[in-house]
This record gives C-alpha cells, sequence and structure tokens, in this order.
C-alpha cells in the first residue's frame, strides 16, 4: 500500500512545534509500509536536502525559490487568500511529473492541515480511486473568526471576515469531498459542517508509556513552553508579562519565569529583559524544566486548535494555568490549576499555586492519571488503523 503525504512540515524526531510533532506520530504508525512525503516549501525541502529532516520514507522536496519573490508572493496570497499554503503547493501538484506520477498511483493520498486541503480537488482528478484523507490540525473558521472579534480596525475585521468566510467555504469542501477527516478534539468536530467524509476524532500520543516521575519543583518557577514565531504564542506572552507578571512578583517577589521556545522577536527579547524572563530558544529535553516548574503558565487569548504544550505539561504531573482558548478541548476545568481570561485573575491563580503547591500538586496528580489514559500510544495507533485501513498490514 502506498500513501502519499502532502504536508508543509516533515516528521522528525524532534520537532520544534506542535504540528510536525503530530506529522511525526502519523509517519511513525504507518510503519514499513511505502510511504512518500511532499513538502513544496523550500525551506523545509533545503533543511531535508542538508539530511537534517529526512523521513525513513521517500521524499520529493519543493524547488529553491528566490528569497524576495518568495517572500512577496506569500504574503500577496496570505492576503488575497488566506485559506491557502504555500503558494507553490498548486504548482507543484499539477506541474510536477514526479508528484503527479506518486499522486496516481497511491491507495491513500494524505493531506496535513486544513490549507493543504484546498488542492484536494486536484488531487481527486489525479486520482478518483484513492482515499482522501484530510487532517484538520485547526480549524481555520475558528481561528480567523476569532481574530476578526479581536480586530482593532474596521480594516482588519474586514479582512479577517473575508477569511472566515472563506475557511467555512473550504470547511464544507473538504467535508463533501473527502473520504476522511481528522480533528484532534471533540470540539473541533462540533465545529465542522455536515458532509459525506467521516470525522474521526485522533487524541495525539502525548503521554510517555510510564509517567514522569521525581519532580523537584524550585519555588516560585513559572514555565511556558511554545513557538514564538507563532504570533498567538507571542503576544500570549507579551500579555503575561506585561499584564500578570508586575502582579505575581508584588505577591512573591521570588517569582521567576522560564520561556523555552524558539522564534523570539526583537521587541519580545527586549520585553522579556526589562522583566529578568528567562528566554531559553529550543530546548531539545524539556523533562528538567518540567520537573523543576512549580506551575506552567499557557497564556494564550485567541487562536484555534488542540494546545499539545497543554496536554504536555499534563502528562508531566505540572499544575496548569491558561485560559479559556489554552483548555479548550482538553478535559475540564477539574484538569487545571486555574482557568482565567482576566489579567488580574489570571495572576491571582498563579500565586495562589506558588503559596500553596502542596494542594495544587495533588490535583496535578489527578490530572496526569487522566492525561496519561487519554493520551498515550495505543489508543492513537488504534486510530491509525481505524482512519488508514492498515491493521492487516501490521508488521
Amino acid at each position: 500500500m502506498t500513501i502519499v503525504a502532502i504536508s508543509p512540515q516533515l516528521p522528525c524526531a524532534n520537532p520544534n512545534n506542535a504540528g510536525a510533532k503530530y506529522v511525526h506520530f502519523v509517519e511513525q504508525a504507518w510503519g514499513t509500509r511505502d510511504c512518500i512525503f511532499y513538502v513544496p516549501d523550500g525551506d523545509s525541502s533545503r533543511r531535508a536536502a542538508r539530511g537534517q529532516l529526512v523521513p525513513r520514507h521517500d521524499f520529493v522536496g519543493g524547488r529553491p525559490r528566490r528569497e524576495r519573490w518568495a517572500h512577496v508572493l506569500r504574503l500577496t496570497v496570505n492576503v488575497v487568500l488566506p485559506i491557502l499554503g504555500p503558494p507553490n503547493y498548486l504548482g507543484g501538484v499539477v506541474f510536477r511529473r514526479d508528484v503527479r506520477r506518486a499522486i496516481s498511483g497511491a491507495v491513500i493520498v494524505d493531506l496535513q492541515w486544513e490549507e493543504v486541503g484546498t488542492i484536494l480537488p486536484f488531487v481527486r482528478g489525479m486520482n478518483p480511486s484513492a482515499r482522501i484523507v484530510c487532517t484538520l490540525h485547526d480549524v481555520l473558521s475558528q481561528r480567523f473568526s476569532r481574530s476578526r472579534d479581536r480586530a482593532t480596525t474596521p480594516l482588519r475585521r474586514l479582512r479577517w471576515a473575508w477569511a472566515a468566510m472563506l475557511a467555512r467555504r473550504l470547511e464544507q469542501a473538504l467535508m463533501r469531498r473527502a473520504d476522511e477527516v481528522v480533528v484532534l478534539s471533540e470540539k473541533d468536530r462540533g465545529l465542522l459542517p455536515p458532509g459525506r467524509a467521516r470525522v474521526h476524532v485522533v487524541n495525539p500520543p502525548l503521554a510517555p508509556d510510564e509517567p514522569p516521575s521525581g519532580r523537584t519543583p524550585e519555588p516560585g518557577t513559572m514555565l511556558f513552553v511554545a513557538a514564538l514565531y507563532r504570533w498567538d504564542n507571542a503576544e500570549g506572552l507579551a500579555w503575561f508579562i506585561t499584564e500578570c507578571l508586575p502582579l505575581i512578583k508584588r505577591r512573591v517577589p521570588s517569582a521567576k519565569l522560564r520561556v523555552a521556545g524558539a522564534g523570539a522577536g526583537l521587541e519580545l527579547r527586549s520585553l522579556a529583559a526589562a522583566q529578568g524572563v528567562e528566554l531559553l530558544d529550543f530546548v531539545e529535553d524539556l523533562a528538567p524544566l518540567y520537573a523543576q516548574a512549580a506551575v506552567v503558565v499557557v497564556p494564550l487569548l485567541h487562536g484555534a486548535g488542540t494546545k499539545f504544550k497543554v496536554i504536555d505539561a499534563l502528562v508531566t504531573g505540572v499544575p496548569v494555568v491558561t485560559t479559556s482558548v489554552g483548555a479548550e478541548g482538553i478535559g475540564t476545568e477539574l484538569h487545571y490549576a486555574g482557568v482565567m481570561d482576566q489579567a488580574v485573575e489570571f495572576a491571582e491563580r498563579v500565586v495562589d499555586v506558588l503559596e500553596n503547591s502542596v494542594h495544587f500538586e495533588q490535583r496535578a496528580r489527578e490530572a496526569q492519571n487522566w492525561a496519561m489514559a487519554h493520551y498515550g500510544r495505543e489508543q492513537f495507533l488504534a486510530s491509525m488503523e481505524r482512519i488508514y485501513a492498515m491493521g492487516e498490514q501490521r508488521a
């Protein structure tokens, strides 16, 4: 059985973002069966060519582009058609002979991310008999609608309203034309329109085989883990540093914030330095940071999808204070030390955790037991068997 995966990210063992981590989990579940990855984005292609991200299966990369024109084209597409992925996705599928040949011979075509679903009609035309699976890492109509509601100018509101309308139409088309649609929470399933596609809720396998133990939390230590090149993570961190951190330090002068994640811009770095925040950039092994943290904060103001960073914290047994956006689709409020959307309340709950660690550590252990059961490897493999119908081929 040949699977062709079309994705903006390649699977790699230690990715720096949640989407690439999920692609890695899926690729592992496919095992030794024939698989071809097509990644048209130039940056990913060049990293793969240098051997940094090459998967176990065949790989077809995009051609290098002139960065200046690529940047201009990407900005233009993002404004006019914000639901599209990298502009050369469609060109690669339509004009590249090797990609067309791979798609026409595939039993399954796997489209990762909703944006990649825009090429589904072309894939169907090349291979009418293939089973097409489309994974929505988040539901774009929700993401864009929230951006519209938070827009501060009429022009921005209009832009995000346009994007939300296009995303809803895309989701309707995917539900009509795909065979299987994968989402990562029941919340996201509820956002989709009706259609012929079978919708599967998959819990990512973020829990280790054995629960982490030996926590030695350092008093006053807060931790935030996020890819800071994503604007929603960067915005949430800036909000926490400016609105919450001064309130926390007023009550707990020894409190300190560590941030693990690549991509912080100059403005965010200056803000962090002014407030004594420790920016660690990308950290390959997060286990020691989780073990030392007295509390994990996930101060997301908007966005969509299932936040892997929240699940990662829950399975390590650390008390988590987050917002309703951070917690949505992951358990209930009982699994968190606090779910707060206002800066004063958020800061007060973090202080409560820092000052009453015994109570919140017990609640965190109960949440850990729940997360270990819901996000383990075996349930994920069972989901992959159902979606890709490959149980009879398991090695």
